[in-house]
């Protein structure tokens, strides 16, 4: 044998003897798939949401006041998948406000109330996400959920007069439910996901209302039991085998259960656009 060719058998029983790492797709598209190692994943999320709501504080002798207005959230999600397990833990946040918002309403003397909205929302929840059989794609879903808002009007009644409504508003909700995925291509790129949610909870109202030129300033605090149900559909594409970018449809709907809230409800739709990695 020349020395070239024991060269080149050498040089091929190192290749023989090396690691293959190839890019496995359904690792990444699969979020019940067993390894060895813990995984992790980080999504940023966008959500153009429109919130129509009954809550909003309404001047003494005046009808409850709906309001429908676009509000974006901003947020993020940190995953976490044990070394071995299928079930991932889930936290996520959500920030958004809005401003500038039309305000008008007319009291039961006829005084005219115009003003514009200020709203604050905050979200934040909790969640265990585990296979309903080993290796399967349908999802249970459980855990907790927090939602802070708050609005405050400010303006001036048709008789010359300034006024400041303000509201904050506490939500506690126990969540359980099911979600699924389904991959539609073979090199599992592409695919599709929804999910449903639902749960009771509790809520704490508080709203402090300065009218009148300060000549009434009134507080009103209310608790009580509500209810809660959310949902979503989306498409998600693979980027890389570690960088995800997916949107869906989402919407929540609270609706009091109590008699403090018997009349009141929240309604939240819109898009979401996320982008994930993983490691």
């Amino acid at each position: 044998m020349s020395k070239m060719q024991a060269c080149c058998v050498a040089l091929l029983a190192v290749l023989a003897a090396a690691p293959c790492y190839a890019a496995d797709p359904a690792a990444n598209e699969n979020p019940t798939k067993v390894e060895d190692l813990p995984q992790w994943l980080l999504s940023l999320r966008t959500y153009f949401s429109v919130i129509s709501d009954k809550r909003w504080p309404v001047p003494p002798g005046v009808g409850e006041n709906s309001k429908s207005f676009a509000l974006t959230q901003f947020g993020g999600t940190v995953s976490y998948r044990p070394a071995g397990s299928e079930t991932f833990f889930d936290i996520t946040a959500f920030a958004g406000s809005a401003g500038g918002i039309g305000y008008q309403a007319v009291d039961s003397f006829g005084t005219v109330y115009a003003g514009q909205m200020q709203v604050h929302r905050y979200d934040f929840e909790a969640l265990a996400k585990t296979p309903v059989v080993p290796h399967s794609a349908a999802l249970l879903v459980y855990g907790v959920r927090y939602v802070y808002e708050s609005s405050s009007i400010p303006g001036i009644d048709s008789n010359g007069l300034p006024f400041l409504y303000r509201e904050s508003t506490n939500y506690l909700f126990g969540v359980s439910g099911v979600s699924f995925w389904y991959d539609i291509d073979s090199a599992q790129r592409h695919s599709v996901y929804a999910g449903l949610t639902a749960g009771p909870g509790y809520k704490f109202s508080r709203d402090t209302n300065l009218c009148c030129g300060g000549l009434l300033d009134t507080s009103n605090a209310r608790s009580g039991v509500v209810a809660g149900i959310a949902g979503h559909v989306g498409y998600a594409y693979s980027l890389t085998p570690t960088m995800q970018i997916s949107a869906r449809v989402r919407f929540d709907f609270i609706s009091g259960a109590g008699p403090s809230f018997a009349k009141e409800s929240t309604s939240i739709a819109g898009l979401e656009i996320n982008l994930t990695k993983k490691w």
